[in-house]
């Protein structure tokens, strides 16, 4: 086995138990809060969902990723294509939209609009967010089922030798139509990362407003506000990062059709199987009652 394929290897093992340990402690942390009969606030539901989705995803990249590596022709074939090229964008997917949800839940306890409709926004959260979270996660599987008609397994024989000595190689790809990768991509990455920059720009300028009231001494808020309001927008700045950061690692190695021995495209399977793992330490940081038992676990 050549070394890259070790590599990749070990990559995956670790990638996997980080991200399961990560997204675990994020449930059973929740779990026995909610035992102990206290209520789970409207951010602590995003975040289990968020950790469960990234359990399934990364259970289920680790596989694809030790079939293609171990079992090579397995992979190409096409019901194993249709079911993972159909399982994994829905779960990335649906886990972006979880981002702009939390964007959401985020900039509405942060923001201060008199509009009426905020106003009511802002006071039913607990009860819009949860509808939101299931008509994206609706919006998902309707955006991603139409894949199986739209993703194909092409074969094409390749001589290779001389004039006494003829090889038939036969190199098989995978096509994904052009316009539903388009359709995808503005529906499923572009749309949640354009809510997620409009909450964040909204959350920096409320931030700015405070700042520049606590220096006039003309505002009500505290340094404490100030800084929780901090730690939100760097949350929202970091997720916004990484789902960047995947999708431009889709471009380049989410396919195997790309060479897997090539320095980038190893580079960015890694940054798509650790994806799960960073996701949920981001959660972590961000949340007060979980990086408390994380820095008592881990001390």
């Amino acid at each position: 086995m050549n070394p890259p394929w070790i590599a990749g290897l070990i990559l995956i093992f670790v990638a996997f138990l980080t991200g399961l340990t990560l997204n675990f402690y994020i449930l059973i942390i929740n779990f026995k809060d909610w035992r102990k009969g206290n209520h789970l606030q409207t951010c602590d539901q995003i975040h289990i969902i968020m950790a469960l989705v990234n359990v399934v995803f990364q259970f289920m990249i680790t596989i694809q990723c030790t079939i293609f590596i171990l079992y090579g022709n397995i992979s190409y074939i096409k019901e194993v294509v249709l079911f993972f090229y159909t399982t994994l964008p829905l779960l990335i997917l649906f886990s972006f939209w979880l981002n702009a949800c939390l964007c959401i839940f985020y900039v509405s306890k942060i923001a201060n609009l008199s509009h009426r409709y905020f106003v009511w926004f802002k006071y039913n959260i607990s009860t819009i967010l949860p509808k939101i979270m299931l008509v994206s996660a609706v919006g998902t599987v309707a955006l991603c089922v139409p894949s199986i008609w739209n993703t194909q397994v092409e074969s094409q024989q390749v001589t290779t030798g001389n004039i006494t000595t003829n090889l038939t190689v036969t190199n098989k790809k995978i096509v994904i139509s052009v316009w539903y990768q388009l359709m995808v991509a503005f529906l499923g990455c572009l749309l949640p990362a354009l809510i997620s920059s409009l909450c964040l720009g909204h959350t920096l300028t409320t931030i700015l407003r405070h700042v520049w009231r606590v220096n006039r001494k003309d505002s009500g808020l505290s340094c404490q506000n100030i800084q929780a309001n901090i730690k939100a927008a760097r949350t929202m700045i970091l997720l916004l990062i990484l789902c960047l950061t995947f999708c431009l690692s889709q471009v380049f190695g989410f396919a195997p059709n790309y060479g897997t021995e090539n320095a980038i495209s190893l580079l960015s399977w890694g940054i798509i199987i650790s994806f799960p793992g960073a996701e949920s330490f981001i959660i972590i940081q961000a949340s007060t009652k979980l990086r408390k038992n994380f820095h008592v676990k881990c001390s």
